[in-house]
C-alpha cells in the first residue's frame, strides 16, 4: 500500500502496465498477439471480457433442441455475431475466435464476427490486430462513418425513429459487401445477412466532463479511452442500449439475441423494465452478473424469436417431478396402458383450461406431451415501428400459442407379487415461456397427481360410462 490512506497497488497502475498484462494473458491463454493498442485507447481486462463471451454461448444454447426456424445446426458450430464499437483492440472477436477448452481445443472454430466502430483510427488498429493473428477470414472489420451517424440522427424513419448504432453497423456491412465482390465470392461476408447475436460494451459516460473526473475514494484518474469509447451524449450507456433496442424492433429476427454489458446496476434495472413495458415475454429477456475480483458488471439480452417450448430457455426451476400409480392390471404393459388412459381422460375432462396431448408409444413405455394453449394481447404496431409505449388498443391482436408443456414418461416397475398389483412410475419434465405458464404448470401438476393416483373405483366407473356412451351411440 502507498502512504496515502486508501491507496493500494491499483492506484499506481498505468496504461503501460495494463497493456503488458493484457498482452501476456492473451498470448499465454489464447495464443493471441495484440501488436497495436495506442496509449489513450481502452485497454480491455481479459477475464471480464471472457465472461461476456461465455455468457453469449449460454444464450445460444438456450435454443438447442428447439422446433423453430432458428434451430442451430450441429449445436453452436456455425454462428455469426456483431460487435458494436469494437475499439482498437477488437477484443471480443479475437477472444471468440481463439477461446479454447482445458484440452486446448478451439471452442468456436467456425464462428465469424462482424466488428464495427465509428473511429477510423480504431478501425485501423483493429485490422492490424486481426491480421497479426491471421483471422481475416473470420473477422470482418467495418467503419461506420460519423457523417452517416449524424445524418440518421437528423433524418429519422419508421414513424420518427432514427437508425441507431446497430442499424448503422448493419448498413455499413451491407455497403461493404456490395462494393467488395472478391470477399463476397470467397464467402467471407456475403452471407452476413442474419446473425445469432449482437454484443456491445457501451460508452459509460454521458458527458466529457464526467469521463474526466477523478475517482472518488482514492483520487485515481479514469481509465484511458477515446471519446467514442467512453462518452455517449444521448444518455450514456443506458441511452446507447435504448438506441439499439429501437433498432432491434425494426430488425427483429435478423439477429437472434441482442445483448449488452452494463457498468451500473441501475442501468440494468431500467433497461429490463423498458423491455417488459415494450411487451417482450418472460423467457425473451435474460440478465446476468459478471463478477471478476472486486469488479462487477452486468449483462442483459433480449430476443424476438419464439423460445422453443421444449428447450433449455423454457425449463422451469425444479422442473422434474415423479409419482407412482398402482393398478390391478395383470401385466406391466396393461398397467402402462391403464395409466395412459387415465391421463388422457384427465386432459379431456379438465375444465379450467384446454389441454392438448400427444402420445408416443414404445415397447415398454409411453411418452405423453401435455401442452396448454393460452391467449395473449400482442402489440402489433410496436413490433413494426419500435415504439417504446403501447399505442391504442386498436393495434392489439389476440394471439394464441402454447405457453406451458408437461412431458410425462410412463415406465413399468417391478410388480408386487404379494398384493397382485402393478405399479407404474410417472416422471414429468416441465417447460414454460411465461409467468402465467409457470402458474399453469403448478396447477396442472397438483390436480394431475391427485386425480391419476385416485382409487381404481373412479376409473372403472369412467370406463364403464365411456363404454355405455359408445354402445348407445
Amino acid at each position: 500500500r502507498g502512504k496515502n490512506k486508501g491507496a493500494c497497488f491499483s492506484t499506481f497502475v498505468d496504461f503501460d502496465f495494463n497493456l503488458s498484462l493484457t498482452r501476456a494473458l492473451l498470448r499465454h491463454d489464447f495464443g493471441v498477439e495484440l501488436p497495436v493498442l495506442p496509449e489513450g485507447t481502452l485497454c480491455p481486462p481479459v477475464p471480464n471480457r471472457l465472461n461476456y463471451v461465455c455468457w453469449i454461448r449460454e444464450l445460444l444454447n438456450c435454443f438447442l433442441d428447439g422446433e423453430n426456424d432458428f434451430d442451430l445446426q450441429a449445436g453452436n458450430e456455425h454462428c455469426q455475431g456483431i460487435d458494436i464499437g469494437t475499439g482498437a483492440s477488437c477484443i471480443y472477436p479475437l477472444l471468440i475466435c481463439t477461446a479454447r477448452d482445458p484440452k486446448g481445443k478451439l471452442l468456436f472454430p467456425k464462428w465469424r464476427m462482424l466488428a464495427t466502430d465509428i473511429e477510423p483510427a480504431s478501425i485501423s488498429c483493429a485490422l492490424e490486430n486481426v491480421s497479426a493473428n491471421s483471422l481475416g477470414q473470420r473477422i470482418n472489420v467495418h467503419l461506420v462513418s460519423v457523417d452517416a451517424a449524424e445524418k440518421n440522427n437528423d433524418e429519422s424513419d419508421l414513424d420518427g425513429v432514427a437508425a441507431g448504432p446497430l442499424q448503422l453497423a448493419l448498413d455499413a456491412a451491407d455497403n461493404s459487401i456490395r462494393m467488395d465482390d472478391t470477399k463476397a465470392k470467397d464467402g467471407i461476408s456475403s452471407s452476413m445477412s442474419c446473425f445469432d447475436f449482437a454484443m456491445t460494451n457501451p460508452p459509460f459516460y454521458e458527458t466529457k466532463e464526467e469521463a474526466m473526473e477523478v475517482r472518488k475514494g482514492d483520487g485515481r484518474s479514469r481509465t484511458d479511452m477515446t471519446f467514442s469509447e467512453g462518452v455517449y451524449q444521448h444518455g450514456g450507456e443506458l441511452g446507447f442500449v435504448k438506441s439499439i433496442l429501437k433498432d432491434s424492433f425494426r430488425i427483429q429476427n435478423r439477429v437472434r439475441w441482442y445483448t449488452s454489458m452494463f457498468a451500473r446496476k441501475s442501468s440494468l434495472v431500467a433497461m429490463e423494465n423498458i423491455l417488459r413495458e415494450a411487451g417482450l415475454g418472460y423467457r425473451n429477456i435474460k440478465t446476468t452478473r459478471f463478477q471478476q475480483g472486486k469488479t462487477t458488471r452486468f449483462g442483459i439480452a433480449w430476443t424476438f424469436s419464439v423460445v422453443p417450448l421444449r428447450s433449455v430457455a423454457a425449463r422451469v426451476s425444479n422442473n422434474v417431478f415423479s409419482f407412482q400409480v398402482s393398478t390391478n392390471c395383470q401385466s406391466q404393459l396393461d398397467a402402462i396402458d391403464e395409466v395412459t388412459s387415465r391421463i388422457c381422460t384427465f386432459c379431456d375432462e379438465f375444465r379450467k383450461m384446454r389441454l392438448e396431448y400427444n402420445i408416443i408409444a414404445s415397447q415398454d413405455s409411453r411418452t405423453i406431451d401435455i401442452s396448454v394453449a393460452t391467449t395473449h394481447l400482442q402489440d402489433t404496431k410496436a413490433l413494426v415501428t419500435g415504439e417504446m409505449n403501447y399505442p391504442q388498443s386498436a393495434h392489439h391482436a389476440v394471439v394464441e400459442y402454447r405457453d406451458a408443456l408437461l412431458c410425462l414418461q410412463l415406465r413399468r416397475t417391478l410388480p408386487n407379487q404379494e398384493e397382485n398389483i402393478c405399479i407404474v412410475e410417472v416422471s414429468c419434465k416441465c417447460y414454460s415461456r411465461s409467468k402465467e405458464g409457470n402458474q399453469i404448470i403448478s396447477t396442472v401438476q397438483h390436480i394431475l397427481h391427485s386425480e391419476v393416483t385416485r382409487t381404481n373405483r373412479k376409473w372403472k366407473r369412467l370406463k364403464k360410462d365411456a363404454e355405455a356412451r359408445i354402445s348407445g351411440g
